[in-house]
C-alpha cells in the first residue's frame, strides 16, 4: 500500500491505476461511445412516437439509452475486474452478488482492520516510550 496514498485512492494492485481513476476514465469514455454512436446511427424513415417525431430527441435518446445501459451492465464488470468481485445476477434494479463473496469480502476487511489496530497500538506504545525517553534526555540537558 502506498503510504502518500489515502484509503479511498488505493491502488488496485499497488502500483497500478486507483480504482477511482479507472471508473471515471470508463464513464467518459463510455460517455464519448454513446456520443458517438447516437451521431452516427442511421435514422429510421419514421422516428418513433417517444422521439416526439424530431431527430434531436431521437438523438438524444438513444444517447441515454446507450450510456445508461452502457453503466448497467458495465459497472459491474468494473467491479469485477478491479475489486475481483462479480455479481450473480444483473436484474433491472441493479446487480445481486454472492452473500459468501460480500460476507467473505467483510471479513478479509475486518481482519485487515484488526491488523491495522495492532499496529497502531504497537506503534502508539513505541512513541509512548520514546517521548517518556526524549523528557528524560531533556531533563539531563
Amino acid at each position: 500500500m502506498d503510504p502518500d496514498l489515502g484509503h479511498d485512492e488505493m491502488r488496485s494492485d499497488g502500483r497500478g491505476v486507483p480504482p477511482r481513476l479507472a471508473v471515471r476514465v470508463a464513464i467518459a469514455a463510455l460517455a464519448i461511445a454513446a456520443l458517438y454512436f447516437a451521431l452516427t446511427a442511421d435514422q429510421p424513415a419514421q422516428l418513433p412516437s417517444v422521439a416526439l417525431q424530431q431527430e434531436f430527441v431521437y438523438r438524444c435518446e438513444l444517447f441515454l439509452v446507450v450510456f445508461y445501459g452502457g453503466l448497467l451492465a458495465g459497472t459491474p464488470v468494473l467491479r469485477g475486474v478491479l475489486g475481483g468481485l462479480l455479481p450473480t445476477e444483473i436484474t433491472a434494479r441493479g446487480a445481486r452478488y454472492d452473500r459468501e463473496q460480500v460476507s467473505g469480502g467483510l471479513r478479509q476487511a475486518q481482519e485487515r482492520i484488526d491488523q491495522l489496530a495492532d499496529v497502531v497500538e504497537a506503534t502508539s506504545g513505541h512513541l509512548a516510550r520514546l517521548h517518556k525517553r526524549v523528557k528524560q534526555l531533556e531533563k539531563r540537558l
